[in-house]
């Protein structure tokens, strides 16, 4: 009977275990196995549909609804800045994440949140990313571009605004304020928690503001090639506080940060007919030098763009060293976000050699 017995309960543990992968049950305790878990599982199977196109190494697209789809890491810590398709972001810590968005303040009073505007391109520059936005109401040719990097050498973000054409005494509001979520499963990945569970709260207990005037601007047509740079000015997250830095250090910290990133992506670059392809060597660079951790993680609606089946491919690529390697890909009919996921590398390589397997 005791033996019967046991067999009937081992028996019955594979049914057991695969209850955690039911669809959309979050699992309770400290000891279940979030990692199994996923509020993504209801869109498996479900047709996809084509969200980003390819520009040069860029991911772009005009009028998104993503948020907290695309992380941008600095220093190799925790620290990471998510960055949405509308200008709106959260800094991730383990308990002490914040969400940061913007607001724009017409001088008839009226009140504009960013990720709201008529118009917004986001773009996802390996390592950056960058919006413009535009309104009906700021002006025929008004356009607000905003950029955000994560700083390379400590736990802080900043963003460089530049108005262009915007009306005279606009203002620019920063918000900062907790998460809605107090605790984040699995290190805040997607997937194991509600897909807004980085917004601010509806009440926040602690809010932080920061205006800018936007004071002058530059047309179009007059703005000379620096693009604007003597107009633009600079936020900084920097210990989770909003901080508005001077003129020269916020241009110091921005253009510190903007090479770092530009010396990692151009680590690896694949260069193809296929112009979906010709995005992957900075963004993958930039995604392994952010893999500190165990795993990076993969789920199903973030296939930002859809790879053609191609098998096993050498694609030449330059060294960090400056030199010709090759690139060997393993790859099916993955979206992008999910072969950057599944690197088995880290940069720097003298010769790198990237390896994908295939599921």
């Amino acid at each position: 009977m005791r033996y019967s017995f046991l067999y009937t309960l081992f028996s019955l543990l594979p049914v057991l275990a695969s209850a955690q992968y039911t669809t959309g049950n979050k699992p309770q305790g400290a000891g279940d196995r979030i990692e199994s878990t996923s509020f993504n599982d209801h869109k498996r199977g479900t047709a996809r549909k084509l969200q980003y196109h390819p520009d040069g190494e860029d991911f772009v697209r005009v009028n998104g609804e993503n948020r907290y789809t695309r992380a941008l890491y600095g220093s190799h810590t925790a620290f990471r800045l998510e960055t949405s398709d509308r200008p709106v972001f959260a800094v991730y810590d383990k308990r002490n994440s914040k969400n940061i968005s913007f607001r724009l303040q017409l001088p008839d009073g009226s009140v504009l949140p960013l990720e709201e505007t008529d118009w917004c391109e986001s773009r996802y520059t390996p390592g950056r990313r960058s919006y413009r936005l535009k309104h009906p109401g700021w002006g025929a040719n008004a356009e607000l571009q905003i950029s955000a990097l994560a700083l390379s050498d400590e736990d802080a973000a900043i963003w460089k605004v530049t108005p262009v054409d915007m009306p005279e005494g606009a203002v620019l509001r920063a918000l900062l304020s907790e998460i809605r979520l107090s605790r984040l499963s699995r290190n805040g990945d997607m997937g194991a928690d509600p897909p807004r569970c980085f917004d601010a709260p509806e009440h926040p207990e602690h809010l932080q503001t920061v205006d800018v005037a936007l004071a002058s601007s530059l047309s179009q047509t007059s703005r000379p090639a620096s693009s604007g740079q003597g107009t633009s000015f600079y936020i900084l997250v920097r210990d989770y506080s909003l901080v508005i830095p001077s003129q020269e250090e916020g241009a110091t910290l921005y253009d510190k940060s903007e090479q770092a990133r530009a010396e990692l992506a151009a680590r690896i670059r694949i260069t193809t007919p296929d112009p979906f392809f010709n995005t992957l060597g900075g963004a993958l660079a930039v995604a392994a030098d952010g893999i500190w951790m165990a795993k990076y993680g993969c789920t199903v609606p973030l296939a930002g763009v859809c790879l053609s089946a191609v098998g096993v491919r050498r694609i030449p690529a330059m060294s960090s060293a400056g030199t010709t390697a090759h690139v060997r890909i393993s790859m099916l009919m993955l979206p992008v976000r999910s072969l950057m996921c599944r690197t088995l590398f880290r940069i720097p390589l003298k010769t790198p050699r990237l390896l994908w397997p295939v599921p």
